[in-house]
């Protein structure tokens, strides 16, 4: 058996599942929509907006708010793409993944298996969102793809993996060999999908 496969399997780690990075994606969400509703709440409350009078039908006065006061709606929706864009590149930046991805043994890693920049990271969150608002076709990409891979990793060169991808993962192989290290994967097409 190749040294590559035998590190990849004793490594434990693999192609994060679906339905794991749709739980945890749902998650980290969650507490994205929460900050951006606290931010968005504090500044309609500021704002001196003429909103409508409310009554019980939520969805028809959402309906009547964005009718009327088109920005009490579009601010609030900029705001929540801000902190989204934010989160996202400052958390996959610096712990590699979001912190519920990261406490679920998820981490984002390049093509190369090496740790993404901010730049990468920052273009797979601008991309994530648009590409899962226009009907899902990010996530569902995933679905076709053999390595679990939404739309937003593929074109921003990613890869998110689930268990303990060893340090040093993805580095040339001349670079191990100087280093007195034992070659190991290369990339995580070097080893098999589980």
């Amino acid at each position: 058996m190749p040294v590559a496969l035998t590190i990849g399997r004793a490594a434990g780690y693999t192609a994060a599942s679906l339905t794991l990075r749709l739980i945890v994606g749902a998650l980290d969400l969650a507490i994205e929509a929460g900050i951006a509703a606290a931010i968005s709440l504090a500044w309609l409350q500021g704002s001196g907006l003429p909103l409508p009078p409310r009554y019980w039908n939520a969805f028809d006065y959402l309906v009547d708010v964005a009718g009327t006061v088109p920005e009490a709606i579009a601010i609030p929706a900029l705001i929540f793409a801000g902190v989204f864009l934010v989160w996202e590149t400052a958390f996959g930046s610096l712990l590699g993944a979001a912190p519920v991805a990261r406490l679920a043994g998820m981490r984002l890693v390049t093509t190369s298996g090496r740790k993404p920049g901010v730049v990468r990271v920052g273009l797979r969150a601008a991309l994530a969102l648009p590409l899962a608002l226009a009907a899902g076709i990010g996530p569902a990409t995933a679905l076709a793809s053999p390595r679990r891979r939404m739309l937003h990793d593929i074109l921003a060169g990613c890869l998110v993996l689930r268990g303990d991808v060893p340090d040093g993962w993805g580095r040339r192989q001349d670079a191990d060999s100087d280093a007195g290290l034992s070659p190991g994967p290369r990339s995580y097409l070097d080893v098999p999908r589980r």
